[in-house]
């Protein structure tokens, strides 16, 4: 059981209890596509399904863009699919638990989707062929670790324990200095680079859809924070340290819970900054 005092950072919203599971359902479709590409290997002369739903940047060009969908829910082999399904598994339960099934499906899709485009970019007339979820649940566990940044995770190798945030930083530090290995082309970095910045983007905008903190607002926050301070009368009723919990509070909760004393602060102090500017 996460403590909220410990990890919480606010979540967008508790989940509807009308929502139904979607983590389970998308590691069951995984795996039964892993199947059917089996067995139809060992059935089929021409290699089976995967040859038709892996990534090829050539076929996407030429009209076939279904394979941007079905890629994502394709694997190579054993291991291949088990260890991402059970990341998914992992950091999944997470954001569906915090966001819901439906915005947990949209940052897997839209990650899958962002991470096939970022490696097609780069391999549009590459020979060989992307499979994998691996974008998708880079997606998914950079949406954990904004949800949950101080969740602690422990790690089999090395056996350390880091937070959540930590740990998938350094996920992306290694995946982008593995982008420069000539040796790498096999495992796709760009993918998993490309399926973060969906995972993140798509945090971003929800929080910023539900009145939530983002950080293109607190960055705003910040900057309009030293602005005030720098323009606060000396002589006010009130400090630049009191404008400046006023402001944090602000951009955490919202104008609607703040209270009246501190709206009438924040309302002097912008009327004076406006009369500065005249």
């Amino acid at each position: 059981m996460l403590s909220d005092r410990d990890y919480y950072r606010g979540t967008p919203r508790r989940p509807s209890l009308n929502d139904g599971p979607i983590i389970k359902p998308l590691i069951i479709l995984n795996i039964i596509v892993f199947l059917i590409c089996i067995m139809t290997e060992r059935f089929m002369d021409n290699g089976g399904l995967l040859p038709f739903i892996a990534l090829r940047g050539y076929e996407v060009a030429h009209g076939q863009i279904w394979r941007l969908a079905t890629y994502m829910f394709a694997h190579g082999g054993f291991f291949h699919i088990f260890f991402n399904m059970w990341g998914l598994f992992i950091f999944g339960i997470l954001v569906e638990h915090a966001i819901g099934s439906r915005h947990t499906l949209y940052i897997y899709l839209t990650s899958g989707l962002l991470g096939g485009l970022v490696w097609m970019a780069a391999n549009l007339r590459s020979p060989f062929p992307m499979v994998g979820a691996s974008g998708a649940l880079y997606g998914v566990m950079v949406a954990a670790a904004v949800i949950f940044p101080n969740v602690p995770m422990q790690l089999l190798f090395p056996p350390v324990t880091l937070k959540l945030r930590t740990m998938v930083i350094a996920y992306i530090i290694i995946d982008i200095i593995c982008t420069f290995d000539p040796h790498g082309y096999r495992i796709a970095y760009l993918a998993h680079l490309g399926g973060a910045l969906g995972g993140y983007v798509y945090m971003q905008f929800l929080l910023r859809k539900l009145g939530r903190p983002t950080i293109v607002t607190t960055i705003q926050s910040y900057f309009r924070r030293r602005a005030f301070k720098r323009k606060l009368n000396a002589d006010g009723s009130y400090t630049a340290e009191d404008l400046n919990r006023i402001l944090q509070k602000l951009s955490q909760v919202g104008y609607d819970h703040l209270t009246p004393q501190e709206k009438s602060i924040l309302s002097d102090a912008s009327q004076k900054l406006k009369d500065r500017r005249q």
